[in-house]
């Protein structure tokens, strides 16, 4: 019976209370949905999604004959089986979407584009929210998108099933969109405006480098704190009564489901438990991957996934477009970026794939084989680490200590002077001279209470000539990210003690933060650095210089070795004392010494103050001399 469903619908792996794994249902289609043996479930699902839809007034049926001359977009059942962090069924859902393929820019809306709140930003308030001891919360808008009214006049078939419309004999109808609806192109951003202006209409700040964060104080000095995705909410409140005041805000204008605990935030576990440390994992997520793209396999071993040959992969050739090989590689080129997007999304909080990802991404214009086997070899390593959890225990850590240097900038390890509060660390690597289409590479992190907000490794599109260079243009763009999470902070409450520490491991960048023309060989790049020379002007940052084998942003931008990957990988989980142990054991620190810079001594020379005067008199009077004689010849020359 199972073999049958199977042939017919999707299968949704999802597990029981003991951990043990079952199938069940999910329709891809209305006529999978017809067949399902969990019809009447499914049916239960569509009918309350209408329901809800009609009770928003989002839409009012119509004569077909209205619609002359307009396109009536078709209607689609998306289903859904919903479930826990721990992959466990929590309830079927079913979406009502509108066709968006069918919608045409300057007919049928203007404008789609949308902004939410990054992960770095809901990272940020959960810290904060940690820290403070403040009540959690978050919510999520039940059918957001009808709440908000549609922009032009839009017509849609009405929903299939059970539903009193359409008798035979009575004439044919169709829908009016008043309201929004998902598959609408223009409703996330019409959405998020209106979110924006209830927030704004009951008192709340939004920051001006995340307009969809908000922060709000009352008379009373009560805060509440809130990052907003779309429709989904993640913050805190100083007491219980502005976080019930916030509620009911909120419900003023929405329907909300409203939880006193993160739980999951974009897909990723939050977990948050008194008396430990808050920490986002990925299992679930991972476990969605899987389903979708290693059907049927069991979990792999924790060492099977071997992945240095990734760096090859950018001199794979690929068949001529058009060509009988190229055609049947289509179909496997849509499975490789479904599986891209989802490993991208995947690597905002699992910075060991980070650099994977960076290098497969490259290629997903037009993946290859290749391609493919290294996107589901990094899946399966994802699977096999599921113990992979960040955590922020909200006090300053440090990294390693290194020996105090005796010589002066830009030698300046890690010491008791730096502020960690927040800080920013970055790192580039070299193309490959022996690999085709190799690129230079930039990675980065920044880092708050311990954890880390944000991490990325990208490819510099433009040729790097030397390291210097290199880091430079990395140290740059993190200058940028620092100025960022300062303004964030700021706009929720928290103040700054500037400089925020920068952290490069090349002596020619620190020198480039202080005088753009210290580097000879940089002049192409200057036009790239000047804000973040600005910013060190400024003292919003200060760049220090930290030993290159202790920069745990080198697994960003190089392959290493698996000692090495996993010390700095567990200063981006949050645990720098298990790598400062693994570090203190490993072979290499046993012949590892501290970078050291050899000052080069300056002869000292007496000088006569009276003699330079006298030089400087005399020179001065052969110029003038110099200027009477040409002035002269000028003169004779026009007589």
């Amino acid at each position: 019976h199972m073999a049958v469903i199977g042939y017919l619908n999707a299968m949704v792996t999802v597990y029981d209370d003991s951990g043990h794994s079952y199938a069940i249902d999910e329709p891809e289609s209305w006529r999978q949905y017809l067949r399902s043996s969990w019809k009447d479930e499914w049916t239960q699902a569509l009918v309350k999604e209408v329901e809800m839809l009609e009770e928003l007034n989002t839409w009012v049926r119509v004569p077909a004959a209205w619609a002359k001359g307009h396109v009536v977009h078709r209607v689609m059942e998306l289903f859904k089986a919903k479930t826990t962090e721990g992959q466990k069924l929590d309830r079927r859902k079913c979406r009502l979407v509108v066709c968006g393929s069918t919608f045409e820019q300057g007919r049928d809306y203007l404008e789609s584009f949308s902004s939410g709140a990054s992960f770095g930003a809901i990272r940020t308030i959960g810290c904060l929210v940690k820290q403070r001891g403040w009540v959690e919360f978050a919510w999520d808008v039940s059918n957001a998108f009808p709440h908000e009214k549609i922009e032009r006049k839009i017509f849609m078939q009405l929903p299939r099933g059970p539903f009193p419309w359409n008798q035979p004999g009575a004439p044919p109808e169709v829908a009016l969109l008043i309201q929004n609806l998902y598959g609408t192109p223009p409703a996330p951003r019409t959405f998020t405006d209106g979110l924006h202006s209830h927030h704004c209409a009951g008192g709340f700040r939004s920051s001006v480098v995340e307009r969809t964060c908000y922060s709000r104080e009352d008379e009373h000095d009560n805060s509440v704190v809130v990052a907003c995705y779309v429709d989904e909410g993640f913050g805190g409140a100083s007491c219980m009564d502005i976080a019930l005041w916030y509620k009911a805000h909120l419900e003023k204008k929405y329907k909300i489901t409203w939880r006193w605990r993160w739980g999951q935030a974009l897909g990723f576990g939050v977990e948050a438990e008194e008396g430990k440390p808050l920490a986002f994992t990925s299992n679930k997520y991972i476990l969605q991957l899987v389903d979708q793209h290693l059907a049927g396999e069991t979990k792999p071993n924790r060492n099977s996934a071997s992945r240095q040959s990734i760096m090859k992969l950018s001199a794979v050739e690929l068949p001529e477009i058009g060509s009988p090989e190229d055609v049947a590689m289509q179909g496997m080129q849509e499975l490789a970026r479904s599986l891209n997007g989802g490993l991208g999304h995947l690597s905002r909080g699992r910075p060991d794939i980070t650099f994977d990802h960076a290098i497969i991404a490259q290629g997903t214009g037009r993946p290859s084989h290749e391609h493919y086997a290294h996107m589901k070899e990094v899946l399966r390593y994802a699977w096999a680490t599921e113990d992979f959890k960040i955590e922020y225990p909200g006090t300053v850590c440090k990294t390693y200590r290194c020996d105090p240097s005796p010589y002066a900038e830009p030698i300046r390890p890690y010491d008791e002077k730096v502020n960690y509060d927040l800080y920013v660390i970055g790192d580039s690597g070299m193309a490959d001279p022996m690999t085709k289409n190799s690129k230079s590479m930039g990675g980065h992190a920044v880092m708050f209470m311990g954890g880390p907000l944000e991490w990325k490794a990208y490819r510099h599109h433009v040729h790097v000539p030397d390291s210097t260079s290199n880091e430079t243009l990395v140290a740059s763009r993190l200058s940028l990210r620092a100025i960022h999470y300062n303004s964030l902070l700021r706009s929720l409450g928290e103040p700054r003690e500037l400089p925020t520490p920068l952290f490069t491991d090349n002596d020619g960048t620190w020198f480039t933060s202080r005088n753009a023309m210290s580097p000879t060989r940089q002049g192409y790049i200057i036009n790239h650095v000047r804000l973040y020379q600005e910013t060190e002007a400024s003292e919003e940052i200060k760049t220090f210089q930290v030993d290159g084998t202790l920069n745990f942003t080198d697994a960003l931008t190089k392959w290493l070795d698996a000692t090495t990957r996993r010390i700095h990988y567990l200063f981006f989980m949050g645990r720098p004392q298990e790598a400062r142990a693994l570090w203190l054991a490993s072979s290499k620190f046993k012949s590892w010494k501290p970078k050291k810079l050899v000052p080069v001594p300056m002869p000292t020379v007496e000088i006569n103050e009276d003699a330079v005067a006298e030089l400087a008199a005399a020179q001065k009077a052969e110029i003038a001399v110099k200027k009477a004689a040409q002035s002269s010849e000028a003169e004779t020359s026009e007589s």
